[in-house]
């Protein structure tokens, strides 16, 4: 009876301890995993028609240098240069083509627009698609919040439907154009006194962060995206020519009711 105790005790006591080890093995995993940098592949075609004759181009191709100057540019911006693997090929050559080919084969690429771009495991397929996604998915695989913001702030900014008549207008106090939009809509909202003019100056602390997340959820590009601006329904409207053009109109519409709303 005492050995099969004593037996059953070093079962256990192994058990425990290849239990551990496993542990300690699955912790190293993801630690490796973790550090691990981001891989960031393009792919770009540009024929200059000096290079036909060999597998290396006679010169620095054009669109090569410019989406590695964009991208050397957004990972300095992002604070993130260190953390990333970056090599930009044109599809001129052979050994860029089988390596484009072999990506493409684990990827849908239907709708298929140069230049493409892999972070990891995502594709991008053209300029708009890298400009809109590139930072946000890099700060994805990062763990990072973008240059300006903090993760409470991002947490905070949650955007739905409005119940009642309102519209978003973004603006700065330095802005020339913003002191004009300011008066027109002050004319302009005497005549729909049940819809609510949420003001917001990107100056001020949090609202950079705010407008940048009213960016994201219509579409548009923060980067480019210039004050003043007024988002209403599903419609967003830059510059003081485009505001006094259509907000009436949409006004009229009723599209206020619609306007999404930071909570």
């Amino acid at each position: 009876m005492m050995k099969s105790r004593e037996l059953g005790n070093k079962n256990r006591i192994a058990w425990i301890i290849l239990l551990l080890t496993g542990l300690g093995l699955l912790m190293l995993s993801n630690a490796d995993c973790a550090s691990l940098p981001i891989r960031i592949e393009g792919y770009v075609y540009d024929s200059c028609g000096g290079c036909f004759t060999q597998d290396n181009p006679c010169k620095p191709c054009k669109v090569v240098l410019e989406l590695e100057a964009y991208l050397s540019s957004e990972l300095a911006r992002l604070g993130i240069e260190g953390e990333c693997t970056v090599k930009v090929y044109n599809l001129l050559f052979d050994e860029p083509r089988k390596l484009f080919s072999d990506r493409l084969f684990e990827h849908d690429s239907g709708s298929m627009e140069y230049p493409v771009l892999f972070l990891n495991d995502t594709a991008l397929y053209g300029w708009e698609q890298i400009k809109k996604d590139f930072a946000p998915i890099l700060l994805e695989y990062s763990g990072k919040v973008a240059p300006g913001t903090s993760a409470l702030h991002e947490k905070e900014i949650l955007l739905e439907k409005s119940e009642s008549d309102i519209v978003v207008y973004f603006k700065m106090k330095s802005c020339g154009s913003c002191e004009n939009t300011q008066e027109y809509l002050d004319r302009l909202f005497q005549r729909y006194g049940h819809v609510r003019l949420l003001t917001m100056d990107i100056e001020e602390q949090g609202n950079l962060e705010i407008f940048q997340a009213y960016c994201r959820m219509y579409g548009t590009d923060a980067d480019t995206m210039s004050v003043p601006a007024i988002f209403i329904g599903n419609r967003s409207l830059e510059g003081y020519d485009e505001i006094s053009l259509f907000l009436d109109t949409y006004l009229e519409a009723g599209y206020a009711h619609n306007t999404y709303c930071f909570k």
